[in-house]
């Protein structure tokens, strides 16, 4: 009977592991979107590799045209304070 208990609490334990490493740890690619360098935002800009952007604040998250980059074509960026910026995606 002890063994049985024993198992038990290991398998939850386990369980448990599985589950805060998936909640915290794992990284799927679903819905998440790739971290790029704002010098690599720019001359993707530049490129014509950004489709859209959202602007808050100094984060900046948007759409490329390709989805080599960050895999599900999603990405964001923290911006500093570029006061051409809006004139440069325009």
């Amino acid at each position: 009977m002890n063994i049985t208990k024993n198992l038990a609490v290991w398998v939850i334990i386990g369980l448990l592991l599985m589950v805060l490493f998936n909640l915290f740890g794992g990284t799927s690619g679903h819905g998440q979107q790739g971290q790029i360098r704002y010098s690599e935002f720019l001359d993707l800009v530049d490129q014509g590799g950004v489709q859209d952007v959202t602007i808050q604040g100094n984060e900046i998250t948007g759409k490329l045209t390709d989805n080599k980059l960050t895999g599900n074509g999603t990405f964001s960026t923290f911006a500093p304070n570029d006061p051409n910026l809006v004139q440069r995606l325009n």
